[in-house]
């Protein structure tokens, strides 16, 4: 059998109704990250169902579908009403962007500091070898990184 799903925008349903949706019950459904899929069946609506989920499974019914897609990227159809609710997913993943933001470039204006000190170091030592202020022996016994002393030596 074939069957095809309704998909539809989170704003068509009131984010309190999705919260309260229990998946052991009619109507079944399944929460994931970006929405929820909810069953629709031919049977009546269980007492204190919300208004705004009966009018989903409604419209569904009208146009002989059997399950619901409910997506916060999905389109909006004029046929039904529109809720507000804030996208705390999106505001939490916004600042977690951010944050590593922040933190990829702290890390790499620190390293790019450690890089310029220590090509600093290496110029200065290479100019004190060239001018025979120290012997490279002498730098080699006071120098303690090796990657100066390969790039000098």
């Amino acid at each position: 059998m074939i069957a095809k799903y309704l998909e539809l925008s989170t704003r068509h349903i009131k984010k309190e109704t999705i919260e309260g949706l229990d998946p052991d019950k009619w109507p079944y459904s399944y929460r994931y990250e970006e929405g929820v899929f909810i069953t629709v069946d031919e049977f009546g609506y269980p007492d204190g169902l919300p208004a705004d989920l009966r009018l989903l499974i409604q419209y569904a019914k009208e146009r002989d579908v059997w399950l619901i897609r409910l997506d916060c990227d999905a389109e909006e159809v004029e046929d039904l009403p529109t809720y507000e609710w804030e996208d705390e997913r999106m505001d939490d993943d916004i600042t977690d962007v951010c944050e590593k933001l922040c933190d990829i470039r702290t890390n790499w204006a620190k390293e790019k500091h450690r890089q310029a000190a220590k090509n600093a170091q290496i110029m200065i030592r290479a100019l004190q070898v060239r001018l025979g202020e120290i012997s490279l022996a002498e730098l080699r016994d006071s120098v303690y990184d090796e990657d100066i002393l390969q790039e000098i030596g």
